[in-house]
């Protein structure tokens, strides 16, 4: 598969497009790149580390918003909207990857990272 069909690369381009940033919805999606970059070896621990604390340092604001929620719902529409455009074929493996992870069930490497 392609690039959209590779769950670190897919973290890392939804994390690009946020705009990069180490807060927020984009900052939990950026710690979570690193994580599935260190499971399939592309990344040391350093990094997760370092992806937390700048996660933490940023994170200056009480955080009262669940992303959790805000994520699935986006994740939703991002299934809705390739659905639509009948996608779903072509990027069979980014549906399954963001349907795994809407369930809570995206494991990779034996770690549960939902």
């Amino acid at each position: 598969g392609g690039i959209l069909n590779n769950a670190e690369s897919l973290f890392i381009l939804i994390a690009q497009l946020g705009g990069n940033v180490s807060y927020g919805i984009s900052g939990v999606v950026l710690i979570v790149a690193d994580i599935v970059a260190l499971i399939n070896g592309n990344a040391t621990v350093e990094v997760v580390i370092n992806a937390i604390i700048q996660y933490v340092a940023y994170s200056s604001i009480l955080v009262t918003a669940d992303f959790t929620v805000a994520l699935n719902e986006t994740l939703k529409g991002f299934l809705s909207v390739v659905k639509r455009i009948n996608a779903s074929s072509s990027l069979s493996g980014l549906v399954s990857i963001v349907q795994k992870l809407i369930e809570g069930k995206l494991v990779i490497g034996g770690v549960n990272i939902s």
